[in-house]
């Protein structure tokens, strides 16, 4: 059974930001490919929450490779997954989780 998805305000933050900068530079098609890569690894962890790594300065924590140059952050819940946050790998390790 598929856990509920639940993205925080971060979350949706991140992403809209992450889309609209691969939208601008490398163009529509990729900013399409990248929100299905999105889709897939969030069904994915749905029905397999425990498949992304755990995080080791944060226990509570999971990350997922979206891209190259993304990760997915998240948490397992007792009846959902909350996505805390996409990071961007160019950016600092510390703000990974502010």
């Amino acid at each position: 059974m598929a856990r509920k998805i639940v993205w925080s305000r971060k979350a949706s933050q991140s992403f809209d930001k992450i889309l609209e900068y691969i939208i601008f530079k490398f163009g529509e098609t990729s900013g399409i490919k990248f929100v299905q890569n999105v889709d897939f690894v969030i069904n994915q962890i749905s029905f397999h929450p425990f498949l992304g790594k755990l995080e080791e300065s944060q226990y509570k924590f999971r990350s997922i490779i979206i891209s190259k140059k993304t990760s997915l952050i998240y948490s397992v819940e007792v009846d959902s997954i909350f996505v805390y946050n996409f990071f961007d790998h160019r950016l600092h390790p510390s703000k990974k989780f502010k």
